[in-house]
């Protein structure tokens, strides 16, 4: 049986019929609205403190298969549907399918393109642990069950003074946390 891996990345705005160009922006009480959720979510450094990460080396493209994703369906109700439909329906702005390390399927709507920044959400997650674990096996970080404090010397003073990278990247940390982006510190927690 051959095997593949397949990624699939999605992201939806859901505001229909919106365009990237003229989304407007809120402010740190509306990025979770629907009216701003493109703009803010593709202009997040106007609204929170952000800074560029330069990135190690060259950028290394992602090829195009040589077979693209063929016309993939979905039947809901007595109906069937396809990516297109679906983007449309759910507001996506972008997917991109890939499959054993190729693009299969790329697609972007509503003014978006490869170069649109995006919030990533809890899509960092994946990415950290990832990062992670390459950092174990490359020995710049021992363990998983190494404290968060020991690379990040602020948690000392707060509720993560004793969480592990594993209780972080499973989000098992008991730090009673509030998430309310209006709120400055609602990322500090107390144990």
């Amino acid at each position: 049986m051959n095997r593949c891996a397949i990624a699939v990345l999605l992201i939806v705005s859901t505001m229909a019929r919106a365009d990237v160009a003229t989304a407007p922006i809120g402010n740190r009480e509306e990025v979770l609205q629907p009216p701003y959720l493109l703009g803010s979510w593709t202009q997040m450094a106007q609204i929170y403190p952000a800074r560029t990460v330069s990135r190690a080396g060259p950028v290394r493209e992602l090829p195009i298969a040589g077979r693209q994703l063929g016309r993939v369906g979905y039947d809901y109700g007595d109906t069937r549907f396809t990516l297109d439909d679906y983007l449309r329906r759910n507001d996506g702005t972008s997917m991109l399918v890939i499959m054993d390390g190729a693009i299969v399927f790329e697609t972007y709507r509503m003014g978006t393109a490869p170069t649109t920044a995006f919030t990533s959400w809890s899509m960092g997650k994946s990415l950290t642990s990832t990062l992670l674990g390459i950092a174990i096996e490359r020995g710049f970080i021992e363990s998983e069950t190494d404290l968060a404090r020991d690379y990040v010397p602020e948690l000392e003073a707060s509720g993560y003074r004793d969480v592990t990278l594993r209780d972080l990247l499973q989000m098992s940390s008991g730090v009673k946390f509030v998430e309310d982006y209006t709120k400055p510190n609602s990322k500090e927690g107390q144990s």
